[in-house]
């Protein structure tokens, strides 16, 4: 049974010159306990996908179609509604964690702030379920790292911090918007292994958007493929690798194998083929266009 079912999803962007389409008829499905990979280059519209089911666009958009969760179409739920879901039922983690922290404040006081404002833990509790998230996230010294700002920490540290606190909301939905796109490739391989802990807890279903295939093929249950706005392939990812059905997808597999063979080449293993396996080359050893994985 679909935890969440999206059927049609247009999305057109309307200003005082002209008007454009974002995306059109897009449809999947998520069920419980999954990951459905969102597969695309800058402009595809994955991230816009994961805005329009949140209800987060700007009102220069028009969104259409339906997006069923808990009954309810999400497109159709007002603002407050959809606010009561935002972070409880359905989080979101941000490309860039610097963004998503306020400067001015300290770690701790951000996470508390998130905890008054969806009611989460008594205020007593705040000091303590604060350090559980930052230790279940694998932060060292978190009695510390809860007295300090957000340019006192890496990328990692900042993005894993963003992690714990989506999670502690427990949500039935986790959206990832290129979690991985704005840190290293070392971090990048540990906040990939946080992801795949989540998915084996099978407590949450996740949608996972990316760029990169080899980030995809360590979560991925199925792969959505965009361009254009269309959905150019759908399918498991071991369908989408061995037989791609839209020129797109080929093109994408073939880029990422052609960079995974010139690196086997220069290290004198044998050359990779569209064998879903052969994605799982250690992530620590190479950055590719993006930032990603390969």
């Amino acid at each position: 049974m679909s935890l969440l079912r999206v059927n049609n999803l247009s999305v057109v962007h309307r200003n005082k010159e002209q008007e454009k389409q974002i995306l059109q008829d897009v449809s999947f499905s998520l069920a419980k306990g999954t990951c459905l990979g969102i597969l695309g280059e800058s402009g595809s519209g994955k991230s816009m996908t994961a805005k329009a089911i949140l209800g987060i666009l700007s009102r220069d958009f028009t969104v259409t179609g339906e997006a069923i969760f808990q009954g309810k179409n999400l497109l159709a739920l007002n603002t407050l509604e959809l606010r009561s879901l935002r972070g409880l039922a359905i989080g979101m983690i941000m490309q860039n964690p610097m963004t998503c922290f306020d400067p001015l404040y300290k770690i701790g006081n951000q996470i508390f702030e998130t905890f008054e404002a969806h009611n989460l833990f008594p205020k007593s509790e705040w000091p303590l379920k604060a350090i559980e998230i930052l230790q279940k996230m694998h932060i060292r010294e978190p009695e510390d790292t809860l007295n300090k700002f957000p340019h006192q920490l890496s990328g990692g540290m900042l993005q894993r911090i963003m992690i714990g606190i989506a999670m502690a909301m427990k949500p039935d939905i986790l959206i990832c918007d290129e979690p991985t796109t704005a840190i290293d490739s070392i971090t990048q391989y540990e906040i990939i292994k946080e992801f795949k802990a989540i998915k084996a807890s099978h407590d949450v279903a996740m949608i996972f958007i990316t760029h990169d295939i080899s980030v995809i093929s360590h979560l991925a249950d199925e792969i959505m493929v965009l361009n254009k706005g269309r959905v150019a392939d759908y399918g498991t990812f071991q369908a989408i690798m061995e037989q791609p059905k839209d020129a797109y997808t080929k093109m994408l597999i073939e880029q990422k194998l052609a960079v995974a063979n010139r690196y086997k080449e220069l290290l004198h293993i044998a050359p990779t083929t569209n064998e879903a396996p052969t994605m799982n080359v250690p992530p620590t050893t190479n950055v590719v266009e993006g930032g990603g994985l390969c």
